[in-house]
């Protein structure tokens, strides 16, 4: 049984005007509220859940999107089958992935959790990382070719500049117009400041 679905298509997300929503998710065994924004093709979202009790929920969606992944309270178990295994991220930790689809088990060690996403679809991911570095190139073949790949094989954990950057998207109070371009400089540097990271890990 799909307990959770989300019926946003990566179509939806090619709107050019900026689309802010905040919603309420109340599951039998959790209550959430999700902040999302998406505009041209990026989708951000940033979910408080407040569990009754250790579940693993099943998802599921058809969004061929790469996903920055920031864990900012409470331990999550992230188990997509299309990976050879489970990527847990304990709070303050952060990966980025890409599934053609997604489907698995999403599993909590703690009560409250906290998570910040933000989503490309393949079109905005290959348009933004051209003529990026080595790292985000190799993810970027993987992309193309439609293999699920994961940027790091262990979580990393998070620095100061990728709090602050998250705050500021959650906390912005520019105009339309305007915050259209600032989360747009926010997407890509989180994503910059993740690709950082997996080389300062890789070589320490």
């Amino acid at each position: 049984q799909v307990l959770h679905r989300n019926d946003l298509s990566g179509e939806d997300f090619n709107t050019r005007q900026l689309v802010e929503n905040t919603m309420d998710i109340n599951l039998p065994f959790a209550d959430a509220k999700m902040q999302q924004w998406y505009f041209d093709g990026i989708r951000m979202g940033y979910t408080s859940w407040h569990y009754h009790d250790q579940v693993e929920m099943e998802w599921k969606g058809d969004l061929d999107m790469v996903t920055l992944y920031f864990n900012m309270k409470g331990k999550t178990t992230i188990n997509n089958s299309h990976f050879d295994k489970p990527f847990e991220l304990g709070k303050y930790q952060h990966n980025l992935f890409y599934s053609q689809t997604g489907e698995g088990t999403l599993k909590n060690d703690d009560l409250f959790v906290n998570s910040f996403l933000v989503q490309f679809t393949k079109d905005a991911f290959l348009r933004i990382t051209e003529g990026a570095n080595d790292v985000l190139k190799r993810f970027g073949e993987n992309v193309v070719e439609g293999k699920t790949v994961a940027l790091s094989p262990n979580s990393l954990f998070m620095d100061i500049n990728m709090l602050n950057g998250i705050n500021a998207i959650v906390d912005c109070k520019f105009q339309p117009d305007l915050k259209k371009m600032f989360l747009l400089s926010k997407s890509i540097e989180l994503l910059v400041l993740q690709a950082e990271a997996y080389n300062k890990a890789k070589d320490s």
